[in-house]
């Protein structure tokens, strides 16, 4: 029988990227699919991809931009694709802190 993978959201809010990923792993996720829209910041450059990569890495949390492609199916898909084929607790991050102002709540 197989078990229901663990999906958690959160934004990335106003917190330091070190933070986030202290919070991340004291819940227990090990893996983040980050589907912004915008792979950068201009405001909190902390969260560009390139550089939450290298602090999700140092954390020991898996991470990877999948993006986000406004309302397109195709998008819908691939995030669930990814989601179906991680078999640790995940969670998804978006631009938003709170998940009702975010398009991670349509997933």
């Amino acid at each position: 029988q197989a078990v229901a993978a663990v999906i958690y959201t959160c934004g990335c809010g106003h917190l330091g990227s070190e933070l986030l990923c202290s919070l991340l792993s004291a819940c227990g996720v090990r893996s983040v699919l980050d589907v912004r829209e915008l792979d950068h910041s201009t405001k909190r450059p902390w969260f560009n991809s390139d550089a939450l990569a290298l602090t999700m890495c140092a954390a020991g949390l898996g991470y990877s931009y999948i993006g986000q492609d406004s309302d397109e199916p195709a998008w819908a898909a691939a995030v669930a694709t990814h989601v179906n084929s991680c078999s640790t607790p995940l969670c998804l991050l978006g631009v938003r802190a709170l998940a009702r102002e975010c398009p991670r709540l349509r997933l």
